[in-house]
């Protein structure tokens, strides 16, 4: 089953989660804090491995790209951070998220 709300889509076995991961995603556009969105981010992203996906957004460059999305680690060695980057991964291109922008692109894709 697909749930699809304006922060993420989740796709799940447990109908009885449904109403649990409406209040996720609530308590996320209330109240969430920049490493309580990556952490989310991080668990969705790892649940979509090898997952293929279909961008249905508004952005004209990327209606219909189909792709996956994976988990980059910024290792810049001269300035490092902690920030958990994203990537989304097109057939003719990809495009690198914060863990926000994940989350509201994600929501826009389907499987």
């Amino acid at each position: 089953q697909k749930l699809s709300t304006s922060a993420a889509t989740i796709v799940g076995p447990a109908p009885a989660k449904i109403a649990r991961c409406r209040v996720i995603f609530l308590y996320m556009e209330l109240v969430m804090d920049h490493f309580e969105k990556e952490q989310l981010a991080i668990s969705i992203c790892r649940n979509c491995k090898d997952k293929t996906f279909i961008y249905k957004g508004a952005v004209k460059d990327w209606i219909n790209q189909i792709g996956s999305f994976s988990i980059v680690y910024d290792e810049n060695c001269c300035g490092a951070t902690q920030n958990v980057l994203f990537c989304f991964v097109g057939q003719d291109t990809s495009i690198l998220l914060t863990a926000e922008a994940f989350l509201d692109f994600f929501d826009q894709c389907e499987p």
